[in-house]
């Protein structure tokens, strides 16, 4: 229902189609922003600035400026989303460039309307997102963006309420449950939207109790981990890059973990489970 009415705001705000939305106080003032980010993307990534643009209507090709990109962030993602179903539908980034030194990064597409959300990791000191073509003609002008736009999420906990406990506060139980439910269906209701060159790894936590993450060497040294800690309303608590071989941290309150896994040079050596070890126990 959430989703029908953004659809029916975009029809009607067509203005905020043509431009890119990043998540920001101003955005998130919005008083039907945050339903849409909590039903449509709620596993907030704190550790990338995020643009989403669209609906586009395509006929064959779409393509974003490489050179604007390439010169905002070491690391990027974007996936591109089918409208009004937002199902991924395809993938550009940093890890699939083919020519560095190309001007545009395209995909070809069915006819139809698209939307595209674009992450930006290990940013510039200033930044900009991108214009978008739709066949070849200019569709989302470029946008800078202003350093300091994540601090966002430095309040983001503060909007808790029972309207969004009530939206996720199941997230915590059939994570608990997870061994007896089917992880397909965990993973599409825990990441709808998740990027697809991204491991993701995540879990249950209770109060009192601590997280303990492993990693080897080799994670760490080809491979970028983020954590988020979020509450049961998916709110997230605290976030860090790990860059030590062991994390240990008690939890405050029931919640969440997510592990975004990225590695940080395309031909990275594949990614092996058993570098990652995570247990959760209670806290002394």
């Amino acid at each position: 229902m959430i989703g029908n009415l953004y659809t029916l705001f975009l029809l009607i705000n067509r203005d905020k189609a043509q431009q890119w939305r990043v998540f920001s106080p101003e955005v998130l003032s919005s008083a039907l922003i945050l339903p849409v980010l909590m039903t449509k993307g709620p596993r907030w990534n704190t550790h990338a600035v995020i643009g989403t643009a669209g609906p586009i209507k395509v006929k064959k090709r779409l393509s974003l400026n490489l050179s604007t990109i390439q010169a905002s962030a070491g690391s990027w993602t974007a996936a591109i989303y089918s409208y009004p179903g937002y199902r991924t539908v395809g993938n550009l980034g940093s890890l699939q460039v083919t020519d560095a030194n190309a001007e545009w990064e395209s995909i070809d597409l069915q006819p139809g309307y698209y939307t595209i959300g674009l992450r930006y990791y290990d940013r510039q000191a200033s930044f900009t997102m991108p214009v978008i073509q739709s066949d070849s003609t200019d569709a989302i002008p470029a946008q800078p963006v202003a350093a300091s736009v994540n601090q966002v999420y430095e309040t983001l906990k503060e909007r808790d309420s029972w309207f969004y406990r009530s939206l996720h506060y199941y997230v915590y139980t059939i994570l608990q449950l997870r061994d007896r439910l089917p992880a397909a269906w965990i993973r599409r209701e825990f990441l709808p939207v998740g990027a697809p060159e991204t491991q993701f790894e995540y879990g249950a936590i209770a109060r009192s109790q601590s997280l303990k993450i492993s990693l080897h060497a080799t994670l760490l040294e080809q491979y970028n981990i983020y954590l988020t800690r979020y509450n049961r309303a998916s709110l997230p608590l605290d976030w860090m890059q790990l860059q030590e071989p062991i994390y240990d941290e008690s939890m405050a309150e029931d919640g969440f973990y997510l592990l975004r896994i990225r590695p940080k040079q395309p031909g990275a050596i594949a990614f092996q489970q058993n570098w990652l070890a995570i247990q959760t126990y209670q806290a002394a």
